[in-house]
């Protein structure tokens, strides 16, 4: 796994994790004050849920300030590469053996001069779409996803939701039932 990947996985993983120590450590402090349900709940919302919304809203102020990158953008296609990788990994017995990744990265330069990255592990989708020198917009407020600006003349298109090839003229994704976006 890519450094980048590993470090978004990293925060999804380790503030819920985080949280749930904070708060069997408050539980277990307070279970000589618990003796019934209402007392439960008190110890649970107030000692317990107090710290832990103060957590968690640091947390989404720190996580917005440092991944600015999920506001939409216009930008162009800058350049395309291709990375390949061995990652040595061992399987349920322990045994290690070696998995081929292939990386797919493509390169957009937004209109404020700004660099962003778009990286696909083995599979090319996205990478095939998108051609050097092409104008898109980023829509990443709400759906993360990267679009073409002039999509006359394509065949396919890929679904938002789960990357599939859909016909232009599709409403919706066979697949995944996603809303095609196909206007400029």
């Amino acid at each position: 796994m890519e450094p980048e990947e590993k470090k978004k996985q990293k925060i999804w993983i380790w503030a819920p994790a985080i949280s749930l120590i904070i708060a069997s450590a408050i539980l277990i402090e307070l279970r000589d004050k618990i003796y019934d349900w209402q007392s439960f709940l008190a110890a649970l919302l107030v000692p317990v849920g107090g710290p832990l919304a103060l957590i968690w809203l640091f947390w989404f102020w720190w996580y917005g300030t440092n991944y600015k990158k999920y506001k939409n953008w216009d930008g162009v296609v800058e350049k395309k590469e291709i990375k390949e990788y061995d990652e040595e990994k061992r399987d349920g017995s322990g045994n290690k053996y070696l998995e081929h990744s292939t990386f797919y990265r493509l390169y957009f330069r937004d209109d404020k001069g700004k660099e962003h990255t778009l990286v696909e592990r083995d599979t090319p989708s996205r990478y095939d779409f998108f051609e050097e020198g092409e104008r898109v917009r980023y829509h990443g407020r709400y759906t993360n996803y990267y679009e073409k600006y002039d999509k006359s003349g394509l065949d396919k298109i890929p679904c938002l939701g789960c990357g599939a090839g859909l016909d232009p003229r599709q409403n919706y994704c066979s697949r995944c039932g996603c809303i095609v976006l196909k206007g400029n």
